[in-house]
């Protein structure tokens, strides 16, 4: 991508993150570009990258009592919006 878009990988990545400098040309052919070849941002990658994963865990004794059902539903929930990764173990 930062070479169809003729930056720096590091001038790329600002640009997308909107984080440091990076002028509005420079951002409109890097968003072009990662529009192009149907970029999207992996959340997980992005979590190795910063160390920081947004996850949320939840453990609790039994999943079908029902305050933990609930709980685990409202925590799925808030998760999706932070583009979290949940992953649900089940014993049983």
């Amino acid at each position: 991508m930062a070479e169809l878009a003729a930056t720096s990988v590091a001038t790329a990545s600002r640009a997308l993150n909107r984080s440091g400098a990076a002028s509005e040309e420079v951002r409109r052919r890097v968003v072009g570009a990662a529009d192009s070849l149907d970029f999207s941002v992996d959340p997980v990658a992005r979590s190795l990258r910063v160390r920081r994963s947004n996850a949320i865990g939840v453990m609790a004794p039994s999943i079908p009592a029902p305050v933990f059902a609930e709980a685990a539903t409202i925590r799925s929930l808030t998760a999706r919006r932070v583009d979290g990764l949940i992953m649900t173990i089940a014993d049983g």
